[in-house]
């Protein structure tokens, strides 16, 4: 959960909090969305090999993890454009 956290955290921050449909709903963006896709496939694999199970937590917690990862990245964006906009005030 930490690792994708992580991807969606620093994807997110990459692609500029862009939202997943254009015009669509801001709070649903594309990174996290892509990230969680992954770990999806990722889980699948993960139940075709004898040595590995894929469990349904295991993917809660990517999605618990990216989701929070995503809302942190975004806090971190705004603190960043308030501190912007109060140089160019000053």
């Amino acid at each position: 959960a930490v690792l994708i956290g992580l991807l969606a955290f620093f994807l997110d921050g990459t692609l500029r909090f862009r939202p997943l449909v254009s015009g669509g709903v801001p709070a649903l963006r594309a990174a996290p969305v892509i990230i969680l896709v992954i770990a999806g496939v990722e889980e699948l694999a993960q139940s075709l090999s004898p040595r590995r199970t894929a469990s349904l937590l295991d993917f809660a917690a990517d999605v618990v993890g990216a989701c929070l990862a995503s809302w942190g990245a975004n806090l971190l964006e705004q603190a960043d454009q308030s501190k912007r906009q109060d140089r160019i005030s000053k």
